[in-house]
């Protein structure tokens, strides 16, 4: 679930990334208003492909990127051992803090609040995936942690069962020398009783 989320911002890291660049390009002096302008369109298609990444990251049928991600994940064997999970909004209006409809490069001065406005974003971005691998790090440490229970669990009940079992091989050894003792005592007092007969006769 997390790979998706994080696979879905580093698309959204290389869109953001492209817009600045063209934003960048639009803040050169010697471009001309249609240059501009089909540098604004670029960057309108841009923020769609941003706004439907974001919407499309879905997990379960759960959305991940649209700020409404609050997930509760059984992190392990007992009841109440969770952990929860918040993804931030990653849509083009959050990331830029302004309605997508408002972005321009139109203008030189609109090109260079707009490289300020995809800094911010990155950052966003770079931060939501940071807190998305910190979350799937707990989650993995958490399931090594459960195998590793699991493996002990099953390897003390192992122990258990050769204890039983040396146990009962030990009882039979014993059993096993008592009545031998017992044979050996029977056999002596034949013995004894044959001798004495033999005195007799």
């Amino acid at each position: 679930m997390i790979q998706v989320g994080q696979e879905a911002a580093d698309s959204i890291t290389e869109a953001v990334q492209r817009a600045r660049s063209l934003a960048v390009r639009a803040a050169d002096d010697s471009l001309s208003d249609g240059d501009r302008g089909a540098l604004q369109k670029e960057l309108q298609g841009l923020t769609r492909e941003i706004n439907q990444t974001a919407s499309r990251a879905t997990y379960n049928g759960k959305s991940l990127l649209d700020g409404t991600a609050d997930i509760t994940v059984q992190s392990g064997a007992n009841e109440g051992e969770v952990s929860n999970i918040k993804i931030d909004k990653l849509t083009a209006d959050s990331l830029f803090e302004k309605p997508v409809g408002e972005l321009s490069i139109a203008t030189r001065e609109d090109a260079f609040k707009f490289i300020s406005m995809a800094d911010k974003a990155l950052d966003k971005v770079g931060a939501a995936n940071l807190n998305m691998g910190a979350y799937n790090n707990t989650l993995e440490r958490t399931l090594d942690l459960q195998r590793q229970n699991l493996t002990s669990t099953a390897g003390a009940r192992a122990n258990l069962g050769d204890a039983d079992i040396a146990r009962e091989a030990a009882n039979r050894a014993v059993s096993e020398i008592i009545n031998q003792a017992n044979l050996a005592m029977v056999a002596q007092g034949n013995a004894n009783a044959s001798t004495v007969l033999r005195l007799f006769g």
